[in-house]
């Protein structure tokens, strides 16, 4: 990163960092070339050329923008930390300046705020759940195509379907409350049949039994299980029937009114960036660990960029392009949150997907 490259963070990173410490030599996650590659031929490769997307960075006005992640500082983000070290934001003619999330950070709350022009939030459904409080929010592209939502058990557990999680003890973060209630309805599992136990992203109480499940991402915390020497058994939300797209990625309607351009180059620059990291994984895992992070397993963090890369492209992606949303599949949340009384009423999903970024972006119609 270039001395005169502005990159702030800041923020409560205490939250799903300590277990990521001393995990190391993880088995990677296996990524399919072929698929990948063929993924990538139809999302375009704008890594090419650099700088083929806009003015060099000295050709143009420097823009002040903040992006506001749902997460700490890790390689779930490796294609924006990649961005960044390349310099494709400042091609764009964007000064970005990151805010890691974690702890009890809600992205929505700090993009309503002004304090961030744009954010991700790790489900779709919380970002319909804030606009249906009248939060004028709007959802610009998705980068998880399935969401990596999850609950995760030790395989040894007897835990083998969700009927089995009667009677047993969840662990959850607050921000995955909303999930975990949404699932165990569609499950018909009355929510006092289950206790609900507030922990961190830390699976020292599932190891050690004081839980016998925890939310948490597949991409994640299963992997260091299995670093750990405990082989780990994972229920996808996604499968359990909340259907969704994750970290979406999400601005205000004044933002997408008053600067499109902004929204434009940040888009391109972050594809760019995710682009780079699915030819070269290991090389920008070692970035982000040694240069971004703080306290993290190089091992795990090469399997977690792995992983996350299997479940940005999806048929309709590789058709259209990098971060498209689903319009089936955001229905189904839209249907799934009636039903698990996340909202009232149906959302107007003209009104929370907004394609214009994707569509020029891509050059494709939704």
């Amino acid at each position: 990163m270039s001395s005169n490259e502005k990159l702030v963070i800041t923020g409560n990173l205490t939250n799903r960092r300590s277990f990521l410490r001393n995990s190391a030599g993880l088995a990677g996650v296996a990524l399919s070339g072929t698929a990948l590659l063929q993924a990538l031929a139809a999302c375009g490769d704008s890594t090419a050329t650099p700088g083929s997307a806009g003015a060099t960075t000295s050709a143009k006005i420097q823009q002040a923008a903040t992006l506001q992640l749902n997460w700490i500082k890790n390689c779930e983000f490796a294609g924006i930390f990649l961005a960044v070290d390349k310099g494709y934001y400042k091609d764009e003619g964007i000064d970005l300046s990151l805010l890691p999330g974690g702890g009890q950070i809600d992205s929505t709350t700090v993009v309503v705020s002004g304090s961030a022009q744009i954010g991700i939030v790790s489900a779709a459904t919380t970002l319909l759940a804030s606009r249906s409080k009248g939060t004028p929010l709007v959802a610009i592209g998705s980068t998880f195509q399935k969401s990596p939502g999850a609950l995760v058990t030790k395989a040894s557990s007897g835990i083998n379907s969700p009927q089995d999680f009667i009677g047993k003890k969840i662990g959850i973060q607050n921000t995955a409350r909303i999930s975990i209630e949404t699932i165990l309805k569609l499950q018909k599992i009355p929510m006092d049949k289950v206790t609900l136990v507030t922990v961190t992203s830390d699976p020292t109480p599932l190891i050690t039994g004081q839980i016998d499940l925890l939310t948490s991402f597949s991409t994640n915390q299963p992997l260091t299980l299995k670093d750990k020497g405990i082989e780990p058994k994972v229920f996808l939300y996604y499968d359990l029937g909340f259907k969704q797209e994750a970290d979406v990625i999400f601005t205000t309607e004044d933002t997408l009114a008053k600067r499109p351009e902004l929204l434009e180059g940040f888009m391109r620059a972050t594809m760019k960036g995710w682009e780079y990291t699915a030819r070269n994984p290991d090389e920008v895992a070692e970035l982000v660990v040694n240069k971004y992070g703080e306290g993290l397993s190089l091992g795990q963090q090469k399997a977690q960029t792995k992983a996350g890369l299997e479940l940005m492209y999806s048929d309709l992606s590789k058709e259209k392009g990098m971060f498209w949303m689903n319009k089936e599949v955001w229905d189904m949340t839209n249907q799934t949150a009636i039903d698990s009384g996340i909202i009232t009423a149906k959302l107007d999903l003209n009104k929370a997907m907004n394609f214009s970024v994707l569509e020029k972006l891509h050059g494709k119609k939704a």
